[in-house]
């Protein structure tokens, strides 16, 4: 499975857990095979494990991979003693066409794992949901906040590996913002 020339070749009859069933690593899972023109029904074979039981049944090899949902590191992950990134950074592209604005090409450092080279991986947007009810003031404040100061939302640890950057901040193209949240928007972006 290791040195293959694309996602596809890699995952293509593979048993992969795609997370909890109902996760949003799921349902992630399954639109990133499916942007790697892989059928979760008959190209691969789908378990849905939570991620502790997804590492256990990669070291007794009932399954050949793994998808997670989460920051990295992931402390649950033995990288690189038990597992490998595959570098998913093409699907990026394919993802975003198919099903939206919420998936981005996004770098792994290289070391973020000990002993990892850097990886591409996609990269899935966090929303910060209300209703037009928010009081203006309050609304403006984390608009204002996360656009000024997200670098010490970062716990240090997870620096450069977060979705959380000013490229990211300011993708808001078909979001429908607070109307205090498009006010600060304005004010920094134009």
């Amino acid at each position: 499975m290791w040195g293959c020339p694309t996602p596809t070749a890699c995952l293509r009859g593979a048993r992969i857990s795609l997370g909890a069933a109902g996760s949003g690593a799921a349902l992630s899972g399954d639109r990133l095979l499916r942007a790697a023109d892989l059928d979760p029904a008959t190209d691969v074979t789908v378990v849905h494990l939570p991620l502790p039981d997804a590492v256990a049944a990669i070291a007794d090899g009932a399954v050949d991979a793994l998808l997670w949902a989460g920051g990295v590191p992931t402390a649950a992950l033995d990288i690189p003693r038990l597992l490998r990134l595959i570098d998913l950074g093409e699907l990026a592209a394919p993802m975003r066409a198919r099903f939206g604005y919420l998936y981005d090409r996004v770098l792994i450092p290289a070391d973020v794992y000990p002993a990892t080279p850097a990886v591409h991986t996609i990269g899935i947007a966090n929303l910060l949901v209300t209703t037009a009810a928010l009081p203006d003031p309050t609304a403006a404040a984390l608009t204002e906040l996360l656009l000024t100061r997200a670098d010490h939302l970062i716990p240090a640890e997870a620096a450069g590996t977060q979705f959380l950057d000013q490229r990211a901040l300011i993708g808001t193209d078909g979001l429908s913002l607070h109307p205090a949240a498009a006010r600060v928007y304005r004010h920094h972006h134009g």
